[in-house]
């Protein structure tokens, strides 16, 4: 009887302990039809490695991610577009649409309390020039809180990302959100 009492006490643990080190690794910002690449560790010239992207493959990868950053980046604030997102923004993007946000910035008031949290769910190529230029498309989930009782509205929302390449890496040259469904009043 206490042999399997204790048999019992050592599977829960067991049980418990072996789900502690899992983590929630699901990663927000995803793609869709991006290849996994692993990297080669072998130091065999002869071999040829088959799961290597391309420059090509590499480049659309590249603007995926700074797309989906951007948009991230971009939609997510409190109190409205500040000085401190332009900052966080401006590694992203082109010197000329850094002048061009620098006039859409709002000071930050106290009194404001609205914030606008952005998830990226899903990126697509709308148009593509190696080591020149890509259009990607970025449809995000928006939660905008607001009010004294934080209300919050759910919002589906695709954003136009315009990217251009400049010293071996993708800048965003422009953006553009498109109209918000209220994923709410559905």
């Amino acid at each position: 009887m206490i042999a399997g009492i204790l048999l019992v006490i050592a599977v829960v643990v067991a049980f418990v302990f072996s789900n502690k080190n899992a983590t929630n690794t699901s990663n927000t910002n995803t793609r869709v039809n991006t290849p996994v690449v692993n990297i080669v560790t072998s130091t065999n010239s002869g071999e040829t490695p088959t799961n290597v992207l391309n420059t090509e493959d590499q480049q659309k990868n590249a603007t995926i991610r700074a797309a989906s950053i951007f948009v991230e980046q971009y939609g997510t604030y409190n109190g409205g577009f500040n000085a401190g997102v332009l900052d966080n923004l401006k590694p992203l993007i082109t010197e000329a649409y850094a002048n061009a946000l620098q006039k859409t910035v709002v000071s930050t008031s106290s009194d404001d309390s609205t914030s606008i949290t952005t998830q990226v769910l899903n990126t697509t190529i709308t148009n593509f020039t190696m080591n020149t230029s890509a259009i990607v498309t970025v449809a995000t989930l928006r939660v905008q809180t607001s009010g004294t009782d934080q209300k919050q509205t759910q919002l589906s929302q695709e954003m136009t990302v315009r990217e251009s390449y400049s010293n071996g890496q993708w800048l965003v040259s422009s953006a553009e959100w498109k109209s918000p469904q209220n994923l709410d009043s559905l």
